[in-house]
């Protein structure tokens, strides 16, 4: 049955499979379902990765942003080993490993006993100096030089004066300070060199100089500042000297030295180069940073009205523990960035035994009571020891660290929950 349209022809309804024109319909392409299969298992995968990237980006940033700036509320000990040493034995921090020496020798060990070297000696009164992998060990009032490389593996020096202080470079290179009578000398010592070991030799007399205080040398040992007072009735003054020895430095004068900073009635007992370009001078009542591109420049600096007791640094942060007026504190900690902001400053209920500093960790403690801040005032963990401490190192993972009282050392596992 048709109808008939608007021209007055009659209309045939086209049956199923006809479009209206002689041509057949085209036939169903081969292949189809194979293809959606293959696009349905590329997409799979692609998902997958997604999936997986995301989880890998998410524990990263877990493990770098999130679980570093958690607040532990309690802690456990995971493992311990025994110390085996004698009551003269020091540790300190070692990137995240621990340098332990005593009159006897030197080792680095982590917290879980694995000893990575170890080298014996005899010293009565053994001073320290680490930069990268180099340590430099020498015997104050003594004679005996030692540099040590990542393996373990020693230089040995016989300095032919009294070594007050020792200084090394990233490179092994060793300041030395040096007294005889009526006079002091410095000199910078290469231990791997095949010809002339010496370097530099700097003398100063106490006469006209003062007495030295205090050495350090940059980490790539181009430069180096000194620290000398000098007593003139009463008036005490202070000198920071810098030297340079590159080609900076040959152009100024013979000496090297490239500028000199006056201050009075303040000694500066500490020096430390926070990379090759920044200097931090600690003085009994103030704490100056200097930058030393080539010549030095007075950053800043801060002036308490108290002494400092306790100071501690690396490559980006300076902390220290001053003493308070406040009877109701025991003191006062402070971390600033390089850059003279400060980024901590917490009162302290507890009178401090120790102060460290690792990446962005900055903690004090007392025999039984530990406080561990990160910046702006963040407090990563606040708490009482289980046993007396004697020393506190922070760890490779930002929940570990290691503590050592009398008989142990043993690994420290920060918590969520309190015991």
């Amino acid at each position: 049955m048709g109808r008939w349209n608007r021209t007055g022809k009659k209309v045939v309804p086209l049956k199923a499979g006809q479009n209206g024109s002689s041509q057949t319909a085209a036939p169903k392409p081969a292949g189809r379902s194979g293809s959606r299969k293959r696009r349905f298992a590329v997409i799979a995968v692609w998902i997958f990765v997604l999936v997986m990237l995301s989880g890998i980006v998410g524990y990263f940033i877990y493990e770098q942003q999130i679980k570093p700036g958690k607040h532990y509320r309690g802690y456990q000990i995971t493992s311990r080993i025994e110390r085996g040493d004698t009551a003269d034995t020091h540790y300190l921090q070692y990137g995240s490993r621990i340098l332990r020496y005593n009159r006897d020798g030197i080792s680095v060990l982590d917290g879980e006993g694995t000893i990575f070297w170890t080298a014996a000696y005899n010293m009565q009164n053994p001073t320290v100096s680490m930069a990268g992998n180099y340590v430099a060990v020498a015997e104050v009032g003594g004679r005996q030089l030692f540099v040590y490389n990542e393996k373990g593996t020693a230089s040995e020096m016989e300095i032919l004066s009294d070594i007050l202080q020792i200084s090394v470079s990233e490179q092994g290179e060793v300041a030395v300070l040096m007294q005889e009578e009526g006079r002091n000398e410095i000199q910078i010592i290469d231990p791997y060199a095949a010809g002339d070991k010496k370097k530099v030799e700097i003398l100063t007399y106490v006469e006209e100089d003062g007495y030295a205080m205090a050495i350090a040398l940059s980490k790539d040992g181009a430069k180096l500042v000194t620290s000398y007072f000098l007593a003139e009735g009463n008036r005490l003054t202070s000198n920071l000297t810098f030297y340079n020895f590159t080609g900076v430095g040959q152009g100024v004068n013979a000496n090297r030295i490239v500028g000199i900073y006056p201050y009075e009635d303040v000694i500066f007992a500490e020096l430390a180069f926070l990379d090759n370009n920044t200097v931090c001078a600690y003085g009994d009542n103030r704490l100056s940073v200097f930058s030393m591109r080539q010549k030095p420049e007075l950053r800043w600096e801060q002036e308490y009205s108290q002494r400092l007791r306790w100071t501690a640094n690396n490559e980006d942060y300076i902390a220290v523990v001053i003493e308070t007026e406040d009877v109701s504190t025991a003191g006062l900690l402070q971390v600033y960035e390089k850059g003279g902001s400060k980024t901590v400053e917490r009162k302290l209920s507890f009178v401090c035994r120790g102060l460290g500093l690792h990446k962005e960790d900055f903690w004090v403690y007392s025999e039984l009571e530990c406080l561990i801040l990160r910046p702006g005032n963040k407090v990563k963990y606040e708490g009482e020891f289980q046993e007396g401490v004697q020393y506190l190192f922070a760890g490779k993972e930002p929940d570990q660290f290691f503590q050592v009282n009398g008989q142990y050392i043993e690994e420290m596992r920060l918590k969520d929950t309190a015991e």
